[in-house]
């Protein structure tokens, strides 16, 4: 099992580039402001090769242990903010963006606006 957690830049950093602000937005406001990964800074990753990948059946069980682990007890080694909405949690190669409520798995279109990065 791999994880990554993706975080907005500063503010300034996306500003600078002339898109409109998605900080702490949903995903339909995110598609809006055309997200990409230029935006976006990894600020975790975590490979644990001993762990089979995630099933299907338990994404969100997961998606939520990290999302409590992040912002209740994160690890001392640990230099991002706390997840919040706009941050992307890649799962084994999977993206989930995190919602006001919950986490929505990007479709092949968001992937295609988000990896090429414009």
């Amino acid at each position: 099992m791999k994880y990554q957690i993706l975080q907005l830049k500063a503010k300034s950093d996306i500003e600078e580039n002339g898109k409109k602000d998605y900080f702490f937005r949903d995903l339909d406001k995110a598609r809006a402001s055309a997200f990409n990964q230029n935006d976006y800074e990894c600020v975790e990753t975590v490979d644990m090769p001993s762990y089979p990948p995630v099933k299907e059946e338990e994404v969100m069980g997961y998606l939520d242990i990290l999302y409590d682990r992040y912002n209740l007890f994160p690890p001392a080694d640990y230099h991002g903010r706390s997840v919040s909405v706009s941050d992307i949690i890649i799962l084994d190669g999977v993206y989930y963006y995190v919602q006001p409520t919950g986490f929505t798995k990007l479709t092949p279109a968001d992937l295609e606006m988000f990896l090429k990065g414009e």
